[in-house]
């Protein structure tokens, strides 16, 4: 799928639309998605290429609950090409 810089600022800004903080950080996780007090994280490991971020970010995106109206053609057009390259 070659994922690039710019579809992961893509995802980046449509989670941060969203609420969500995206943090990158060392450790033996690979992702993942929280709320502490009140606030929504997600960490991905920093460890991760470009390509594992922004697969990292799709698979939680496509666990949330979405609203389309906020989705920029290009972050449309992004998920429906992961989700043709899943299946």
């Amino acid at each position: 799928m070659n994922l690039e810089k710019k579809d992961l600022k893509a995802l980046e800004d449509l989670l941060a639309r969203h609420g969500y903080a995206v943090r990158y950080e060392k450790g033996t996780f690979k992702a993942g998605a929280c709320i502490v007090r009140g606030s929504k994280h997600i960490v991905v490991n920093k460890h991760f290429n470009t390509e594992g971020r922004a697969i990292a970010l799709l698979e939680m995106l496509l666990e949330m609950e979405l609203d389309i109206n906020l989705l920029s053609e290009e972050q449309s057009s992004l998920i429906e090409r992961y989700l043709k390259r899943k299946s």
